[in-house]
């Protein structure tokens, strides 16, 4: 398991342009890609309730399951556990649940046989780096859409 700290923020849509080219002059521009991730849930939000959320992703080179657990803030930034698989198809895969070190960061009462899709996002994501060594900061700007429902 990876340890993810994160700081999120929102950006009004005429100041992705101006930010944008910033980056590109004080980062090292590392690409974009398109993203399309499904979120699952109980039908009661088990996960929801208790800060966790399960995804799938399909992007340009295949499927990715993705696990993010409840966090705690560590001055001022997001830490929690997560947890990555590659996967064959853009299916959830429940079995990859039932390791111990995941399971005990899930509720104890969850019954994951009931996941089902909840929404989705799609979007533009762009990519600087920043940092040598162990220590990297990402920073992405992501554009795009939630779809719930069948509505945007």
């Amino acid at each position: 398991m990876a340890k993810e700290i994160e700081l999120k923020l929102r950006l009004t849509p005429e100041n992705t342009v101006p930010l944008a080219h910033w980056l590109d002059q004080h980062l090292t521009a590392s690409g974009e890609k398109r993203l399309m991730n499904d979120y699952y849930d109980t039908p009661d939000l088990l996960l929801q309730r208790n800060r966790a959320a399960m995804r799938v992703r399909a992007t340009g080179g295949g499927y990715e399951q993705t696990l993010k657990t409840r966090g705690r803030s560590v001055a001022g930034m997001h830490v929690r556990g997560e947890w990555n698989w590659p996967l064959a198809t853009g299916e959830l895969d429940i079995s990859l649940l039932q390791d111990p070190e995941v399971a005990e960061c899930l509720p104890s009462d969850s019954d994951l046989s009931t996941l089902e899709k909840v929404f989705g996002t799609h979007f533009r994501r762009r990519r600087w780096l920043a940092g040598e060594g162990t220590s990297r900061i990402e920073v992405v700007i992501d554009e795009g859409e939630v779809v719930a429902g069948g509505t945007t």
